[in-house]
């Protein structure tokens, strides 16, 4: 005898898996139409394809529920395995646990540390796994700070290092009010000046768990910019590169960049990826992506992708 109650709630669980897969499906279009790719895995981490802006030191991607323009790495001096991503730095951050967390030979590192994250997105992944050069070389590669009892003053430093592609270490406080150092790394893309610059934009590194995270809303520690009432300095802190590194970042770079793009294509803060007009760099750069009934993999123009890939 059929159970027509039980066809009818398979019926009812099959269209809810129906409509998730559309969703999920819509979720992938949007992403792509927008120029990044974003998924949340079973761990619930974020991990992001972002693409590059033309004519500037970031990609731009999609991380928690907004996007960020994110410094691309220099790689001055690679290594066999050379960091292409912020992300790949985490992942060697991971790989080789250069951080806080149930780690006592980094206990009280964070300021090291944080610099040691800059290093080695400016000269590669080799630097983190000179694990005691961390006191020395990356102290010595930025300068001892600059601090200004005006937080927009320090913001300001912040958004000229992040739009030449420097990383820079600010000082920030916790809910628990403790004294903390974190890498910058990245801001919201609707930042276009200075002045429009809010703490709550940054994108970080935080050594305490080597974590790529954001200081907004969603800031499971509710770090900002700290305040020093005393000590070496009064006011808020910011450590940025020495002249001579951030000199070497801009000759890499002019070498590294071909003559056309720096003709043909103008600086625009403003770049979204869903532009139609991505002039020269569109056909190069470009993810024009669909997906079908099986989002486990995606059709681009320059071939199938399997998420699975991707997940890698």
């Amino acid at each position: 005898m059929i159970n027509i109650s039980a066809i009818i709630e398979k019926i009812k669980i099959c269209d809810s898996e129906i409509i998730s897969l559309e969703n999920s499906i819509n979720e992938i279009m949007d992403a792509l139409n927008s120029g990044s790719v974003s998924y949340t895995t079973s761990s619930s981490s974020t991990r992001v394809i972002g693409i590059p802006i033309p004519n500037t030191p970031y990609v731009l991607s999609k991380f928690g529920d907004s996007f960020y323009k994110i410094i691309k790495p220099h790689n001055i001096k690679p290594s066999r395995n050379a960091i292409n991503s912020v992300e790949d730095l985490v992942a060697f951050i991971k790989k080789y646990q250069i951080y806080q967390f149930n780690n006592k030979k980094y206990d009280n590192a964070c300021l090291a540390i944080a610099k040691a994250y800059g290093r080695a997105l400016v000269y590669g992944d080799n630097v983190l796994r000179k694990i005691d050069d961390f006191h020395g070389g990356a102290y010595r590669f930025y300068d001892g700070g600059k601090a200004s009892t005006d937080k927009n003053e320090i913001l300001q430093i912040v958004h000229e290092e992040i739009s030449h592609g420097r990383p820079c270490v600010v000082e920030v406080t916790t809910q628990e009010g403790h004294r903390h150092y974190v890498t910058v790394v990245g801001m919201k893309q609707h930042v276009s000046s200075a002045s429009e610059l809010k703490e709550e934009d940054l994108l970080i590194i935080d050594p305490f768990e080597g974590q790529l995270e954001a200081m907004d809303d969603s800031d499971k520690y509710n770090r900002h910019l700290r305040y020093s009432n005393g000590g070496d300095y009064v006011g808020y802190r910011v450590d940025v590169l020495k002249n001579q590194y951030a000199a070497a970042i801009e000759e890499h770079e002019r070498k590294n960049t071909p003559q056309e793009e720096n003709t043909v294509m103008a600086q625009n803060d403003n770049f979204t990826p869903n532009q139609q007009d991505l002039q020269a760099n569109e056909d190069k750069q470009g993810i024009i992506a669909s997906a079908n009934n099986n989002p486990t993999s995606i059709e681009t123009k320059y071939g199938e992708v399997k998420m699975e890939e991707i997940r890698r």
